[in-house]
């Protein structure tokens, strides 16, 4: 005997049977005695059967209507070249008047800033919790103001509010992070490269003693105990060029497990594209068109409705298994607890924004990725490559290569700047 479902035959239907007679070359007649039970269909199957045609393949037209916008979607004609050059100045301004607000180590209240927060925490890790959390409050509590706030100053005036407080307090996070990124406790390290010469591409150390030469041997003792601390530090100009470490040296350094620079590479590069779609409204962030919130279905909405948290892990995951310091893994749970919080509080904003609209869209798609595809609450169309085939993803894969070469620039200007 065999239990074949009405899906197993191709033939829609509204119910299952669990035990069917068969007919067959080799059963001229149908077997007797079988009791036959009709099983109400299971969401999936009904899904499943309302959008099925004759071969059993999914019919796109029958495919529920979206709810949501189309993601990363981008046509040259729909762009104006005034508002890219209004862009283009308004992003030069905005620089402009950060420096000696909040970048430059004479004038800026960055330091200031840094210096309060790190005398109220005892050690790096609490006063980078410290610095998140503020960003966090920033951050998402204008976000939670913004039907108010809008109708009192307009969405526009409110964009540039948002931004000039959320963008500075974010540099903040990110100097800080690179400065001590290394702090704390030595829990491993995994690299093929001592972490020692991985934090020499910087400028400033030439014709003199380097300032960071305790610092730097101090990490070097607790990361490549096989490196002599008292090891000479070379000197050189090129921030873009870190030497090689000295023959003499070389072979005491721990190798490490291969692959591990390509893997913690390749992790970072995909996070990337796993950015929340409105961060490639770049108009829109610089409030050169008008702010919306918007309900976003295609694309990576597909695989999760919070691809940013999503990337998040995958980030963090990466450098904490590069860095492996304790300093590293506090910032780890930080950063998830902060978007692990922004899930709920997106879907509320977008709920009460869109209404029913979010809820039809909530049921056809989760946080954790490729959930509602598994079960069956989210169907790929044919062609979804499509969906990612779009000029910001060449945008961004640029980015990562730009970001990745800019490494030791990114270095040289936070250890300048000393927040």
């Amino acid at each position: 005997m065999q239990a074949v479902s009405c899906f197993q035959r191709l033939v829609p239907c509204p119910c299952r049977t669990v035990f069917q007679p068969i007919h067959t070359k080799s059963l001229r007649k149908p077997q007797v005695g079988l009791v036959r039970r009709a099983v109400p269909p299971t969401k999936r199957e009904v899904d499943a059967s309302e959008t099925a045609t004759k071969d059993g393949r999914p019919d796109e037209a029958m495919m529920p209507a979206l709810q949501g916008e189309d993601a990363a979607a981008f046509s040259l004609e729909d762009q104006s070249l005034s508002s890219w050059v209004k862009f283009s100045v308004l992003l030069a301004g905005v620089f402009a008047l950060l420096y000696p607000i909040w970048i430059s180590p004479d004038t800026g209240l960055g330091k200031e800033l840094a210096a309060l927060l790190s005398s109220v925490g005892s050690s790096s890790e609490v006063t980078m919790v410290l610095i998140l959390t503020l960003f966090g409050v920033v951050h998402s509590g204008l976000a939670a103001l913004r039907p108010q706030g809008e109708a009192l100053i307009g969405a526009r005036a409110f964009r540039v509010v948002f931004a000039s407080l959320s963008l500075p307090l974010a540099g903040l996070a990110v100097m800080y992070f690179i400065n001590h990124r290394y702090d704390g406790v030595a829990l491993w390290n995994i690299r093929r490269v001592c972490v020692l010469w991985g934090m020499l591409g910087l400028k400033g150390c030439a014709g003199g003693a380097c300032p960071l030469d305790a610092r730097v041997k101090a990490h070097a003792s607790r990361f490549c105990m096989p490196l002599s601390v008292s090891t000479p530090l070379p000197t050189h100009k090129s921030a873009f060029n870190p030497p090689h470490p000295p023959k003499h040296a070389r072979h005491t350094m721990p190798r490490g497990l291969p692959g591990v620079h390509s893997t913690v590479w390749a992790l970072s590069f995909l996070s990337f594209y796993f950015l929340y779609p409105s961060t490639f409204n770049l108009l829109e962030v610089a409030a050169v068109d008008e702010p919306r919130l918007h309900l976003w279905e295609t694309g990576v909405a597909r695989i999760t409705r919070h691809p940013q948290a999503f990337g998040q892990f995958v980030w963090c995951a990466a450098h904490a298994a590069w860095v492996g310091s304790s300093f590293m893994m506090v910032t780890t749970a930080a950063l998830l607890g902060y978007h692990a919080f922004g899930c709920w509080h997106g879907d509320r904003r977008l709920e009460r924004e869109h209404g029913e609209a979010f809820r039809a869209l909530r049921d056809r798609t989760s946080v954790v990725p490729f959930q509602a595809v598994w079960e069956g609450r989210q169907r790929l169309p044919p062609d979804y490559w499509r969906e990612w085939a779009r000029l910001p993803y060449l945008a961004i894969t640029l980015f990562c290569f730009g970001t990745y070469a800019a490494h030791p620039a990114m270095q040289q200007a936070a250890y300048w700047l000393g927040w």
